[in-house]
């Protein structure tokens, strides 16, 4: 049976108000379980496209029940029950701007591999001098910049990884990426490089010649900051023991500061280790 009309049923946790509630802001937050698929005037229309939560309860809850309705635009042919699905899963789990698995796919699988106790490599990177540059060419131009980052994190995936790789798009211009720990260098150096070849064509003559942009930093004072560059956050789980995703997210942002530190795009592992072996935590 074709459907015009079909809802999507969620239900999770939540502590906020849930009053018109946009659904990709929401899922950032929430962690909802999809319960079941069917027709219904429910389903409500989607506002510019974009998908929405209905009848949702009114003030703060701790738990949630929802529906999420997409309605098509005049002149579109109805979707397969099965179609509607993958579409509203895959608005689900992708970051609209990249088109790669977001936060929450992101943690969902870090969960998994911890879980099953299996070793495996996190990349955690973002754009060097990624605000200048946004500020003067533009948001779309910034854009256009996080879209590259997208397809060199993507390109390294392919080339030097595995197919059970997951790569993010977590937000802004930070980005993860989980493989296996003997993938992991190569990725993030691949990545590296192949935006470092990139970038400079993203500039004006001016500022390739100059090498930066001189604006006025957020003291009103004139600072030149060069072009733009990637910095690569690593952690191995066989050297730390990983027992949570905010404890992963935890590490790799106090490593990709730290790597923010030095001038031009760095690749920097974390080389603490436990005091128990690793070996000896994979066999208990």
């Amino acid at each position: 049976m074709k459907v015009r009309r079909f809802a999507l049923e969620l239900q999770g946790e939540a502590d906020c108000d849930l009053e018109n509630v946009a659904l990709d802001d929401a899922l950032r937050r929430w962690k909802p379980h999809l319960v079941t698929v069917g027709e219904t005037d429910a389903a409500r229309k989607a506002i510019e496209e974009r998908l929405m939560i209905a009848n949702m309860p009114k003030g703060r809850a701790a738990r949630f029940r929802a529906s999420v309705g997409l309605a098509l635009a005049p002149g579109e042919e109805p979707l397969q029950p099965a179609e509607a699905v993958a579409t509203l899963l895959q608005a689900l789990l992708l970051s609209p701007k990249t088109n790669l698995l977001g936060t929450w796919a992101l943690e969902e699988e870090v969960k998994r591999r911890i879980a099953a106790g299996e070793h495996f490599g996190y990349l955690y990177l973002d754009i060097d001098n990624f605000k200048p540059f946004n500020d003067t060419y533009g948001v779309a131009k910034g854009d256009e910049i996080i879209g590259l980052l997208a397809e060199e994190v993507e390109r390294a995936a392919d080339q030097h990884g595995t197919d059970d790789d997951i790569c993010a798009h977590i937000g802004g211009d930070d980005f993860a990426v989980v493989t296996t720990p003997d993938r992991m260098e190569a990725i993030g150096r691949s990545l590296m490089s192949g935006f470092d070849a990139r970038i400079p064509a993203f500039y004006s003559d001016e500022h390739r010649t100059q090498g930066g942009i001189e604006v006025a930093n957020r003291r009103g004072q004139m600072e030149k900051f060069p072009l733009m560059t990637v910095s690569v956050a690593a952690v191995d789980t066989r050297t730390r023991r990983i027992d949570s995703f905010q404890q992963l997210c935890d590490i790799g942002a106090e490593l990709k500061a730290q790597a923010k530190m030095i001038p031009g795009s760095t690749y920097m592992v974390d080389r603490r280790r436990d005091q128990e072996p690793a070996a000896r935590r994979a066999a208990t």
